[in-house]
């Protein structure tokens, strides 16, 4: 809990974003789904935060971002990238070939412009141009549908995504689960923890002290923390439940 509710903020809105995202990456999972982790962050956080994107994913990790506006250097450190429009799927592969794909369409990046930008302004769909600007998407989430990435992977996903290994590979990651555990912290780790941030919380609010008996009404403001944090792998219920005892 940061701050005091109604009262501090505690940080701001942008330490607030870093925070979430390495709360996340505390439990080292398999696999990450990043919505907008660079919202709010000014360029070199921006890049600091991508770096550790980066390195998760070249160490095994799968790491899935949404990202707003990227600067050329945040966007050059994309592996692959995935453009949609109206619904559709315009582009999906490796982050160079899009240059190619919209060139050979008509569509070329002008020199020493934010490829990220000039993708977004392609496939926008601009106010009281709406007909050719759908025109335009149409045409190239077509082309993409028709060429042999577009056909590979819907070919994939006719077979429901299940290429050749990959079942060996899911009883090799079956394996890894058992052998390491749903927590990837120790009980009395977990414990240490939580107890150590309900010191904290109480020394805050010192009055929290003087109302155990509402208890209750306390557990209830934290019950999206526990429940976010809890279904993350972070610790135990019996953990938590000791912690505020």
């Amino acid at each position: 809990m940061v701050g005091i509710p109604g009262r501090l903020k505690g940080i701001s809105g942008g330490e607030m974003k870093r925070l979430a995202f390495a709360c996340e990456v505390l439990t080292d999972p398999p696999l990450l789904f990043c919505d907008e982790p660079t919202s709010g962050l000014d360029s070199f956080m921006a890049q600091n935060v991508v770096g550790v994107m980066k390195a998760l994913a070249e160490k095994g990790k799968t790491i899935v971002a949404t990202i707003h506006q990227p600067s050329s250097e945040l966007y050059a450190m994309f592996d692959r990238l995935l453009l949609m429009a109206e619904g559709r799927t315009a582009y999906l592969g490796d982050v160079d070939g899009a240059f190619d794909f919209f060139n050979r369409h008509g569509y070329a990046c002008p020199p020493n412009f934010n490829p990220a930008d000039f993708f977004i302004h392609t496939l926008a769909i601009v106010p009281g141009d709406e007909e050719n600007c759908r025109k335009r998407v149409f045409e190239l989430c077509d082309a993409f549908e028709t060429s042999e990435d577009g056909l590979a992977i819907k070919d994939l996903a006719n077979r429901g995504g299940v290429e050749e290994g990959s079942s060996k590979l899911q009883s090799i990651d079956d394996e890894v689960v058992m052998k390491t555990g749903v927590y990837k912290a120790g009980w009395f780790a977990q414990l240490n923890a939580v107890v150590w941030r309900s010191f904290v919380s109480i020394s805050r609010e010192p009055l929290i002290l003087k109302v155990r008996l509402f208890q209750t009404v306390v557990f209830c403001q934290e019950l999206p923390i526990f429940l976010r944090e809890h279904f993350n792998g972070m610790y135990r219920v019996d953990v938590y439940f000791l912690s505020k005892m």
